[in-house]
């Protein structure tokens, strides 16, 4: 307990609230910059909170399916899937892309690219995912990748705000610095030309 005390007293002292009358105007004005730093980071946890609902939000949007909106369907591969190691280039090894065809609820045949198992023959019934338009899409969204998603984006939001006070903190601190710097070289020197026995009577 005595450590956190004198931790805190320490803190106190180094930011200049201990109400010293002798403190330099630079000394306060520094102390009122941390101040306003530390509300802005404070502040900060609003826009971060806002900003990672929004991006859970638009997660849960992606992982909704349904007529409409995702739902899967049988796919039979016109073709045979490449296997893996002999795939065109700029291909991923795990998902090649080959053509397929599915029977909609309303019985017309659609025809499109999809990503498949490697090796797959043609013939082969696979699940893909198509949208509300019957267009080919990702598989929805698991709910760790949104949240996980949220969480980063509220992370990013803070991390950047500390991150831009804390370089205009030590911008600040050092051009104080240099000013203190040459207010102790010019007391340095007055006293230097004052000499030890100016000012005593002969």
């Amino acid at each position: 307990m005595r450590a956190v005390t004198e931790a805190m007293i320490r803190c106190v002292r180094r930011y200049r609230l201990d109400g010293n009358e002798l403190r330099r105007r630079s000394d306060r004005l520094e102390t009122a910059a941390l101040l306003v730093a530390l509300g802005v980071i404070v502040l900060s946890v609003w826009p971060a909170l806002i900003l990672g609902r929004l991006a859970y939000a638009d997660g849960l949007a992606g992982e909704r399916t349904g007529p409409g909106v995702r739902e899967p369907v049988a796919a039979t591969l016109l073709q045979d899937a490449p296997a893996p190691g002999i795939m065109a280039a700029g291909q991923k090894a795990s998902k090649p892309t080959v053509t397929v065809r599915w029977r909609t609820a309303s019985g017309a045949q659609m025809t499109a690219e999809a990503k498949v198992r490697p090796g797959a023959r043609a013939g082969t019934v696979t699940r893909i995912w198509v949208d509300g338009q019957g267009r080919v899409t990702a598989p929805p969204e698991r709910r760790s990748a949104s949240v996980i998603r949220a969480v980063a984006v509220g992370a990013a939001v803070m991390a950047g705000v500390v991150g831009v006070m804390t370089s205009c903190l030590l911008g600040l601190r050092g051009l104080l610095d240099r000013g203190r710097y040459a207010e102790w070289e010019a007391s340095w020197i007055r006293e230097f030309e004052r000499g030890p026995h100016q000012g005593e009577p002969s």
